[in-house]
């Protein structure tokens, strides 16, 4: 499959393959063949393609150029397609009118001389071919930064989003000025087949709910509810949760011991990852390392999903009802006394309490990195609550959201990469499933 390898003209042996002499676009011109055969992977470093006029001559379509964008491909991939699949193809004159556009486009007309046409005067301006790709590689440092700070903006403006509408919801509380129709609602999704107590068992794999209940996995898809049973490998499944786009689960073998998986996304087999040195009940993950609390040790263990080895653990306070959940440098921990925050930038970090929430034994997630609260049991008549608040870490205060249908204790939660929340089950919520679009 040439698209999904642009670019890598080692996949396909020698690239001047590509080209058969019996090519009809060689007929045409075989100059292109030069290109694929000598040039291509200097014109890859050295090209920036100016796409408008490739259009106005008529030498790359919309759709083509449509397809590009869709295909999220990198530079150097684009180029690769646009001269081996694309240009040779668009005539006998494609290769005149290819050369014309280098020529008008700024900062590009010495790839004419220097490149195309070596062969023809016996010699190439290295200097000049080294200075464009020494300044191409800059412009590409350059871009990759700024989708870096874009994403960073963006994922920064979600969480903004979210302490705005606890501010908000806060001043209706007092004023009443606004009315719960102009802000998102919990909607219920299909129930499960079971009731359960699923908390720390539900994360995303793929665009599906994934729930871990005794020893079968349900995952939700399609607007209907399936599952597996794990009883050939655990006795129990303990958790079910996310590092980065994989989906980790910790379960529980008969002998006693407990093992760390890989949900695969394709095949739905649990591959094992390696033994769990303890106890591990509940898990949470960030950038390429599992942290899974062990509860007879009151720790924390690491495990680095790259090498798969346990690292050095983290000694915690919290002893009963643990919720975990971290952001790219903060990791929380939830248990019946409050929450409290450790910094993973910090060799020297130590557990730090923060303001807890109204209600203890809450569910916590994290969310456009904003630490949310879900449910649990109120201080003073130890009922359960349906109340949801985002924690604002500037002001060291949590800000209502909007509250679930249902009161809950015991569920479980998930933000998904589509700014969504998801509970699932838990005491008062039976086999209910609800959902928060934000």
């Amino acid at each position: 499959n040439r698209s999904s390898d642009l670019g890598k003209t080692d996949r396909f042996g020698d690239s001047s393959s590509l080209f058969s002499l019996d090519s009809p676009s060689l007929a045409m011109d075989r100059r292109w063949e030069s290109i694929v055969r000598a040039k291509i992977t200097t014109l890859q470093e050295v090209m920036i393609p100016n796409w408008n006029l490739l259009y106005q001559e008529k030498l790359i379509s919309h759709e083509e150029r449509k397809k590009f964008v869709e295909e999220g491909s990198t530079p150097r991939e684009r180029i690769f397609k646009l001269l081996t699949e694309i240009l040779p193809r668009k005539g006998p004159d494609s290769y005149d009118k290819f050369v014309q556009v280098l020529k008008e486009t700024e900062g590009q007309k010495h790839i004419v001389e220097s490149v195309l046409n070596d062969s023809a005067h016996g010699k190439s301006d290295c200097s000049e071919c080294a200075r464009m790709k020494k300044k191409s590689a800059e412009l590409e440092r350059e871009n990759q930064t700024l989708r870096m700070e874009k994403k960073e903006l963006e994922k920064e403006k979600k969480g903004k989003d979210l302490i705005c509408m606890g501010y908000q919801l806060k001043e209706n509380a007092k004023h009443a000025s606004v009315t719960m129709n102009d802000f998102p609602v919990w909607k219920d999704m299909k129930e499960m087949p079971v009731g359960c107590i699923p908390f720390g068992r539900v994360a995303e794999l793929n665009d599906k709910i994934v729930v871990g209940w005794e020893k079968r996995i349900y995952y939700f898809e399609n607007n209907r509810w399936d599952d597996r049973d794990y009883s050939h490998q655990v006795d129990s499944i303990r958790s079910v949760f996310n590092c980065d786009d994989k989906c980790i689960v910790i379960g529980r073998e008969k002998e006693g011991g407990h093992v760390l998986f890989e949900l695969n996304e394709k095949s739905f087999e649990l591959e094992e990852l390696g033994k769990v040195p303890g106890c591990g009940v509940r898990g949470v993950g960030k950038n390429g390392t599992v942290y899974v609390w062990e509860e007879k040790m009151k720790r924390l263990l690491r495990f680095d999903l790259s090498t798969k080895k346990w690292g050095k653990s983290i000694k915690v306070n919290g002893w009963w009802g643990v919720s975990l959940a971290i952001t790219d440098q903060r990791l929380y921990l939830g248990w019946i006394g409050g929450i409290e925050c450790f910094d993973l930038g910090s060799d020297e970090s130590e557990w730090v309490q923060i303001p807890s929430p109204k209600n203890h034994g809450c569910e916590i997630t994290c969310l456009s990195g904003k630490l949310v609260a879900t449910g649990g049991l109120h201080r003073n008549d130890r009922n359960m609550k349906q109340d949801v608040s985002v924690f604002d870490d500037l002001c060291g205060v949590w800000l209502p959201l909007p509250s679930m249908k249902r009161e809950r204790y015991g569920h479980g939660v998930c933000a998904t990469k589509k700014n969504q929340l998801v509970v699932v089950g838990g005491f008062g919520g039976g086999k209910s499933v609800e959902i928060l679009r934000l």
